[in-house]
This record gives C-alpha cells, sequence and structure tokens, in this order.
C-alpha cells in the first residue's frame, strides 16, 4: 500500500495554515478543534459567520452523549472578535423560529443543545435569551428525561429557577407525563450547586403552601419502582418485558443499587447466558454479558467459547462474543475463532475482531497484517494488534491508515489504534496518534490519542499549542492544568 503524505501529520508543522479557508474552517468548527480559536483571535470570524451560526444551532458532535457538548466554547470565540452584536441575534432567531414550529414529538430538535447555547448567552445579560430558554422549559416535548432547560434555567437563577422546574414538573404529573426519577434528577443539579438536600428542602416547604407542589412532593416520595436501566446497553430494545425470567437477571437492577459486579453476577452460570440468548430477541444487543464475562470464572467462559463453535446462528454468536474484552480473554484459540473475522455478518466480523484482540497468538498477529484493507480496517480488524503487537509493527499499520468522508469509520480505526497504544508508552504511538488527532471526529479519542503522545514524551509543540484552545475542557485541562478557554 502506498501512503498518502497526508493520512499523517507532520510532527513538526502543523497541517493547517492561519488563516483558515472556508472548508477547513467549517470541519474544525465541528471536530472543536483549538485553531478555530486561533483562526478568530488572529483574523476575525468576518466571511466565517454562518459556519459558526450553524455550530450553535446545530449539535455537530459525533457522540452527542458523551462528548462535551462546548458551547461555552462557541461563544467565546464569538466575543473574543466582539461579534456578539452580530451573531447573537441570528443564533437566537433560529432557535426561536425552530422552536415555533416545532411538534412536541418531535427528537429531531436539539432541544438540549439549544438550552445550552441560551444558557451561555443569557449569562452576558442578553434579556432575550432568558426568555427563550423559559419558553424552552415550558414547551410541550414529549419523551425526555426532564424538561429541556430544567437544568439551566436552575443554574441561571438558582432558587427562582427550581421554582420554575417544580412548576413544569407538576404540569407534567397533572398530564400523567412525569416518571419519578425525573424529580430525582433535578433535585441533584440543584444540590450540586448548593448544597446536598436543599432542593428537597425547598420542595417541602413551597408544597405547604402549593397543592400541586405537595402533589410532586408526594408523588417523589412513594415508594414506586425505578425505571429498569440496562448495563452499558447500545440498544433502547435491551429491556423486553414479557421474556420469562428475562427480568430476573442481575443485568436489570437499577443503577442506584445494583451490587458491584462480583457479587451482582456470582450465580449467573454460563447456561442461564445461554438460555438467555436464546430467548432473546435477534435485534437485541446483549451488552450486560460483557460485564458477566469480566467475572465469569474460566469453566464458565470454556463453555460459552465452546457454544460460539457450536452455534450457527450470527445473532447468538455475536451476543457470546459480548463476553470476551480485556478482562476476559478468550480461554483458548481455535481455527474455527480465527474464521469468524470472515463471517457474512458485520456484527460478528466486528465483534470476533475484538475477542480475538484479548489474546496474543501467533496466528493472531498473522491474521492481523492479511486483514489490513479499508473494509477491514473500518470493520475493526486493528483490534488484533491489540495484544500481537511486536515493535516495529507500527509501520505496517500506519501504511493502511487512509481517510474517508465517513466518521462512523473513523471513529472504529481511531478506536482500535488507542486500544493497541493505550497501555504502550512507546514513540511508536506519534504517527497513529496524530492520525486520530487530525481526523477523528470524537472528542474524547483525540484526548486519549494527546494523553498517549504525552506519556510517549512525543507530543508536537504546535499539538500542545493548538489543544490549549480545545472545544473541550478535558483536553485544556491536560494541556495546562485548567479547564479555562
Amino acid at each position: 500500500m502506498n501512503q498518502t503524505p497526508s493520512v499523517i501529520p507532520d510532527a513538526n508543522h502543523a497541517p493547517y495554515q492561519l488563516p483558515l479557508n472556508s472548508h477547513d474552517f467549517k470541519l474544525a468548527i465541528q471536530r472543536g478543534l483549538g485553531r478555530i480559536y486561533q483562526h478568530a483571535t488572529q483574523y476575525g470570524l468576518e466571511g466565517m459567520e454562518d459556519a459558526v451560526v450553524h455550530a450553535c444551532t446545530h449539535n455537530l458532535r459525533y457522540d452527542t452523549q458523551c462528548e462535551d457538548a462546548s458551547q461555552d466554547w462557541l461563544i467565546n470565540i464569538i466575543q473574543c472578535d466582539n461579534a456578539q452584536d452580530r451573531i447573537f441575534p441570528r443564533i437566537l432567531d433560529h432557535i426561536e423560529s425552530t422552536l415555533a414550529n416545532a411538534s412536541a414529538d418531535d427528537e429531531e430538535i436539539p432541544r438540549y443543545y439549544f438550552a445550552g447555547i441560551l444558557l451561555e448567552i443569557a449569562n452576558v445579560g442578553i434579556s432575550r435569551a432568558r426568555e427563550l430558554l423559559y419558553k424552552l422549559l415550558t414547551a410541550p416535548a414529549a419523551g425526555y428525561d426532564t424538561p429541556p432547560g430544567a437544568d439551566e434555567v436552575v443554574s441561571l437563577d438558582g432558587k427562582n429557577g427550581l421554582a420554575h422546574v417544580f412548576e413544569q414538573l407538576a404540569n407534567l404529573l397533572k398530564r400523567d407525563q412525569l416518571e419519578q426519577w425525573t424529580i430525582g434528577l433535578c433535585l441533584s443539579h440543584y444540590d450540586e450547586q448548593y448544597s446536598e438536600g436543599d432542593g428537597l428542602i425547598l420542595l417541602s416547604e413551597w408544597s405547604r403552601v402549593n397543592e400541586e407542589l405537595s402533589n410532586l412532593l408526594e408523588f417523589y416520595q412513594t415508594e414506586n419502582p425505578s425505571r429498569p436501566t440496562c448495563i452499558e446497553s447500545n440498544s433502547e430494545q435491551d429491556f423486553q418485558p414479557g421474556l420469562g425470567d428475562y427480568r430476573s437477571l442481575p443485568q436489570f437492577l437499577d443503577r442506584s443499587t445494583r451490587k458491584k459486579d462480583a457479587i451482582r453476577f456470582r450465580d449467573t452460570t454460563a447456561e442461564d447466558v445461554i438460555s438467555w440468548v436464546n430467548k432473546a430477541p435477534d435485534n437485541n444487543y446483549g451488552a450486560w454479558i460483557r460485564r458477566w464475562g469480566r467475572n465469569a470464572p474460566k469453566d464458565e467462559t470454556l463453555t460459552i467459547t465452546s457454544e460460539i463453535l457450536r452455534e450457527t446462528n450470527p445473532n447468538h454468536i455475536h451476543k457470546y462474543l459480548m463476553a470476551f474484552t480485556q478482562h476476559c480473554p478468550l480461554p483458548f484459540i481455535d481455527c474455527r475463532l480465527l474464521t469468524l473475522v470472515d463471517n457474512p455478518s458485520e456484527k460478528v466480523r466486528w465483534k470476533s475482531y475484538q475477542a480475538l484482540a484479548t489474546c496474543s497468538h501467533p496466528d493472531i498477529r498473522e491474521l492481523a497484517f492479511t486483514k489490513r484493507t479499508r473494509k477491514n480496517l473500518a470493520e475493526g480488524s486493528l483490534y488484533l494488534f491489540t495484544s500481537s503487537y511486536q515493535p516495529g509493527d507500527h509501520a505496517v499499520i500506519e501504511e493502511a491508515l487512509f481517510l474517508t468522508d465517513d466518521h462512523h469509520d473513523l471513529h472504529t480505526i481511531g478506536f482500535s489504534l488507542l486500544d493497541i497504544f493505550k497501555e504502550r508508552n512507546t514513540p511508536e504511538s506519534l504517527n497513529s496518534m496524530l492520525y486520530l488527532y487530525e481526523h477523528g471526529p470524537c472528542m474524547n479519542c483525540r484526548y486519549h490519542a494527546i494523553e498517549i503522545m504525552q506519556k510517549a514524551d512525543v507530543l508536537p509543540d504546535w499539538v500542545s499549542q493548538e489543544a490549549q484552545h480545545d472545544a473541550d475542557g478535558s483536553i485544556r485541562e491536560l494541556i495546562t492544568g485548567s479547564e479555562d478557554i
């Protein structure tokens, strides 16, 4: 394979030049790279304001659940060019128009993201942003854990804000649209800013003179069962009522009360796992099996491995493979396990790469060298190097790296590179981590790439300088010791 020079940045020279062109600016602001801040402070935002408004009104993060939303970073960039008088009204116009035309069940509207932007703008004294934030709080929005804007209203106005949140929760209760645990989330957010228990004290005081809040308090203190929660679930379909003993398995203990895994899965056997897999719907992910595998005795994992070799249903094979992670390596290597990377099922191929990555074995290492096509890398074949890596292998890994517009593929490749080098403080990690830093779509992966380069003492100066202004506060803290922008 011929390595394209632009795939891996030069450690000695930044892969971008200031001022950024329009295309590079849009890509960088989507990923939250510090070069956006550098551009804004040195050259202003003229010609780039449309991209800034778009970023402030659309949640552009790759992983909206795990990555820092970074609204504070965006607002700071606008302010550093003194562009708030031009840009803030455009942002507020867009949010107001979007909310006015949105239905309650339209989950494409980034209500929580809007709330964060409105909070940041309200914090600099823009009354219209405050009004829109309160409108967002009281607007119908079905299917949310907490009303969008609830946390932000409390952050903005403290005790007075909490009173408005309670009022909205009481309205939801009257419409039979409130879950008990939602009240606890709102109370916890208030307590985090003040003192533990303060929110409940206020609710108790106000309930004495307000019948609706009295009903809210009574509902919260009723001993209702908590919502069942799946451990590390990647699918909302993990909980399927009416599946016999499915509910009784330990993974459905509530997060707030579940015991440590070693105790929780102590009485769950391989036969229990097999029985569950045979009953579970095909589209059920079965991520709980990963937690079980961490604590399963070797004879139990032997049983699961043997079941993999016997099984022909790809949905069942996929679930069994969930058990095998770095904490629970495959107990033996069989040539039939190696053939799983060619299974017709993509999800079996994906999990087989990860399961085989748990073992150092000559056959796995040989397989790693043969599975370096673009298609293989996009499915996670680089994981095969995780345990079988030997000094010098970085060269063949780097040779296989490529660029694509598919962010999912880039994220898969980045994840596998992190697995290879996270426990190896070697300078050989440099080019792979630069590839991830420059092209990976995920802030969390970018953080770990910088961390690996730091530990190997190969962090380039240009990365260190840029990362001081990254959208992710944890990255800024990693470089400077402070999350301050």
